[in-house]
């Protein structure tokens, strides 16, 4: 007969991790080809008042 098992893990045993490096710089900033399509579309938006429903946005294009 073929005894087949998994080995017990000790959950309450401490494992030794080292400290993660982040691959992310500490400081990133948005390009400006970024920046300026953000400021086009808020520029473009509009907010209505609306007897219906609470406000409309609207995209002037």
């Amino acid at each position: 007969m073929t005894q087949i098992f998994t080995q017990t893990l000790d959950f309450t045993a401490k494992t030794k991790q080292s400290p993660q490096k982040s691959g992310f710089p500490d400081f990133a900033a948005p390009s400006q080809h970024i920046i300026q399509n953000i400021l086009s579309f808020s520029r473009n938006l509009e907010v209505k008042a609306s007897q219906y429903v609470k406000h409309i946005e609207l995209v002037k294009s």
